[in-house]
Order: structure tokens, then sequence, then C-alpha cells
């Protein structure tokens, strides 16, 4: 019977139960989430943003194949979600890479680098 209410008690406390799914954590420690969002994520120092943008990109790439099997197979609910996961960590990637440190560097401020600007 403790157990279960020690449980309960520390149910809510780490990493991943603050509403999202964790997929990976920066070298520094701090949870990565999928939604690119997360609020957790705006304590994030730019190099913990490179880091967020190298595993997205490296999930975008798995739900690429994902999806490109799915496509040759027919499976069209499979196609579908497997698109979606692409896009999710497609802006996920973007939305890392804009608060990293490519943005810290003379020459991307410069141009507007990832800001829209010409």
């Amino acid at each position: 019977m403790n157990t279960i209410v020690m449980m309960r008690n520390d149910a809510g406390t780490g990493a991943g139960s603050r509403g999202g799914k964790v997929i990976g954590r920066t070298k520094s420690g701090k949870p990565i989430y999928m939604n690119h969002n997360h609020p957790s994520h705006s304590l994030f120092s730019p190099k913990d943003h490179d880091e967020a943008a190298k595993i997205q990109s490296k999930l975008t790439h798995s739900a690429f194949s994902e999806m490109f099997k799915h496509e040759k197979s027919g499976n069209s609910s499979k196609l579908k979600s497997a698109q979606q996961k692409v896009d999710l960590h497609g802006k996920a990637v973007q939305f890392h890479l804009f608060r990293g440190t490519i943005n810290l560097r003379p020459e991307t401020q410069r141009i507007g680098f990832l800001q829209g600007k010409k």
C-alpha cells in the first residue's frame, strides 16, 4: 500500500510528465520534447537548440524512410501517419535551428538566414 502511494506522489515530477513525449536529452541533460513549442524549450541555450535540431533531423529522416516504405506498400493510413511525423519533426528542426547558434553567427545575421528576409 505504501509503495502505491509513493509512486503516485512521485508521478508527474520527472521529464515527460510535463505534457509531452521526451525524444532525447541535450548534452547538458535537458529533456527534448517531441513538441517543439514545449515550454521547457524556452530555457534552452543556443547550443541546446542545435542539439535538439540534430535529434529532430534524425527523426525526420527516419519518418521519411517510413513514409517511402508505406508509399511503396500502398498502406495509406500508415503513409498519412508517416507524413505527419515528417511535418512535425521538420517544423521542430526549423524551430530549433532558428534559435540555435547558427543565428548567432555574423554571416547568417547579415543575410537573415532562416528569418525569411531577403
